[in-house]
């Protein structure tokens, strides 16, 4: 998505987990590169249906936008896709032990 301005605003990569590919193919955890007027410059957002995951590897109900907090964006906006992906590991190898095998 482009802004009247020609700058691009939101980015999505998805990620799909081996594990829920074979039960649920369309359920993709998203990563998503955003601005927003509520902080400066550019976060990355991990979304996974209606939640989004935070800074400690946990998923919380993403609530709409009129209701975000300092603390939300905080917790939940990732300074770069590196971090993203890396708190979404540590989410992976705690939680999908016994369900999930790499190839």
């Amino acid at each position: 998505m482009d802004d009247f301005n020609g700058r691009l605003i939101y980015t999505e990569l998805q990620f799909y987990n081996q594990f829920w590919d074979m039960k649920n193919p369309g359920h993709a955890v998203r990563f998503c590169r955003m601005n927003s007027p509520f902080y400066s410059g550019e976060k990355w957002a991990v979304r996974w249906f209606s939640s989004c995951l935070n800074s400690n590897a946990e998923w919380e109900l993403e609530p709409i936008p009129s209701s975000r907090d300092d603390a939300f964006y905080t917790r939940c906006r990732f300074e770069t896709l590196e971090q993203a992906v890396e708190t979404y590991n540590r989410w992976q190898k705690s939680n999908l032990k016994g369900e999930y095998h790499e190839k």
